[in-house]
């Protein structure tokens, strides 16, 4: 089958397009900044990665449980895809689950002080690469932008009800 190739004009309108949206840049960076983290994250053991991460901070910002449902919508990851990363934590040692003696059917999932010490290991780690990165904003800037992202963030947050969060958790890992 012999397709046509858009021509140099297709292709520089579309350019246009793109760098006249902020959220497409905005989304770029953000893919590019995950992709970075993942590559410096993964170690040969495969004992962490940027989803590892993301689940102890967030127990840690939950002052150190949450719900398996809580973290899955906080991480807008399907309930499957959390259970095999609540599995490979508490296979290290990171996290436990602990059932509500009141209600058998609820469960908690706990950092333990194995998973802080490695979150806190990590995050040393880390720093040297995070402090390169961000070393081009001033201290100002770098204000504003953690300022502007929770702001973004809470949009986010407020956009997606909770339908429309079980459906897109339900839909995607």
């Amino acid at each position: 089958m012999n397709q046509r190739l858009p021509h140099k004009g297709e292709i520089e309108n579309t350019v246009n397009v793109i760098r006249s949206r902020e959220f497409l840049y905005l989304t770029r960076f953000a893919d590019m900044l995950n992709r970075y983290v993942e590559t410096k994250l993964h170690d040969r053991r495969n004992q962490f990665n940027r989803l590892r991460f993301n689940a102890l901070s967030l127990l840690v910002f939950r002052e150190g449980n949450l719900s398996p449902t809580q973290l899955a919508q906080h991480m807008f990851r399907s309930k499957h895809s959390i259970t095999n990363v609540v599995d490979s934590l508490e296979k290290d040692g990171f996290v436990t689950r602990i059932r509500d003696n009141n209600d058998r059917r609820s469960l908690s999932v706990n950092i333990t002080s194995a998973g802080l010490a490695f979150l806190n290991q990590v995050l040393d780690y880390r720093a040297e690469d995070e402090e390169q990165i961000i070393s081009c904003l001033d201290k100002n800037e770098i204000a504003l932008l953690m300022k502007l992202i929770q702001k973004l963030g809470h949009r986010l947050h407020e956009k997606i009800d909770k339908n429309s969060t079980i459906q897109f958790l339900n839909a995607s890992s």
